[in-house]
């Protein structure tokens, strides 16, 4: 009986045209997006693309990246040993990279991605550490840099080259409600300097400076009693940045109804913890509520959080009917006032 069917040598035997092709893996790696403050982000959903080095073969896509930005360890077209180059050519934001792995090793390296500006990447390799040798003199000076927190290292200021154990003091004046770091760069004798790059400083050896000129929320109570024309106010609850304050009055808890508000200049102020609320003389009390927030930076603002609101009322002509307590002392020589029509 005659059977048919494909020759043996279809199916793989060796020497024949049937061989199976050589298959290598590659271990576990993620993608990650620099964020130029120290730190990386990884990066999910991103097509990965893989080429063979060593044998110049295009490996098309290897897979795309998981939630937590991995590429999983997978097989390719490859030989033990070969060099294999995975690759990120677009996230989607014009951003790029590669890295580098031997087939068959268990040694990974990451894929760094930064923007592209049309031209071929240079990256720092993730693989190993920066190798820096080990120092044998002893710093002699130091340069000092400053750098708003939040901005990249690139924007770093040097304030100068200064003798190891001077005192300085910052001759700048960072922005308003952000803080910044103060970077040193030992340098030796020889003029060598500690470090490759800023980047390399530990953080251990930076200072970072809290400057926060937030107004802060103030208090307000009454300094003592009220008379036909003054309503004194004691406020609390500010930083010394404060420059000016608004003070808000209505007929009405809710400030919907009359309302007034008027600014006060507080940089030539004798005593900022005084406000004085002042109208003409008039025979009848009156009662208002008022509330108060602070600028650091003028009369037109921005403006902080409002204060607790108070219930406040001037007294009639014979001193009856106004607001008492308080007991704060007498006023200063100049005396941040509210005129209320």
């Amino acid at each position: 009986m005659s059977t048919f069917g494909a020759p043996d040598s279809l199916f793989g035997s060796p020497g024949t045209f049937g061989e199976v092709p050589p298959s290598s893996t590659y271990p576990d790696f993620y993608v990650r997006l620099w964020n130029g403050d120290y730190g990386c982000t990884v990066m999910a959903g991103v097509d990965v693309y893989g080429y063979n080095w060593s044998t110049s073969t295009e490996l098309g896509l290897i897979g795309t990246t998981g939630s937590d930005g991995k590429l999983a360890t997978g097989s390719v077209l490859a030989t033990d040993g070969d060099l294999l180059r995975f690759r990120v050519e677009d996230d989607g934001h014009g951003r790029a990279g590669y890295c580098q792995i031997i087939a068959g090793s268990s040694q990974s390296m990451d894929i760094i991605l930064r923007p592209s500006n049309g031209v071929n990447l240079m990256l720092r390799p993730q693989a190993r550490p920066v190798f820096q040798q080990v120092a044998t003199v002893i710093p002699s000076q130091v340069e000092i840099f400053w750098l708003v927190e939040g901005e990249p290292i690139s924007a770093a200021q040097s304030l100068g080259i200064f003798p190891i154990g001077q005192r300085i003091q910052l001759k700048v004046n960072p922005p308003a409600d952000k803080s910044y770091w103060i970077i040193p760069m030992p340098i030796n004798t020889f003029g060598v300097r500690g470090y490759r790059s800023l980047e390399d400083v530990p953080v251990a050896n930076r200072t970072l400076i809290d400057q926060t000129r937030n107004s802060g929320t103030p208090v307000i109570g009454l300094r003592s009693a009220s008379t036909n024309t003054v309503i004194p106010l004691s406020v609390s609850g500010f930083n010394q940045y404060v420059v000016a304050r608004e003070i808000t009055i209505a007929e009405d808890g809710g400030f919907t109804t009359g309302v007034q508000v008027s600014t006060v200049d507080l940089s030539q102020s004798a005593d900022k913890t005084y406000q004085a609320l002042t109208r003409a003389a008039d025979p009848a009390a009156r009662t208002i509520h008022c509330k108060v927030r602070h600028s650091t930076t003028g009369t037109s603002g921005p403006w902080g959080n409002y204060s607790n609101a108070l219930t406040l009322s001037w007294t009639d002509t014979g001193g009856s009917g106004g607001s008492t307590g308080g007991g704060g002392g007498e006023p200063p020589d100049q005396i941040p006032k509210m005129e209320i029509t």
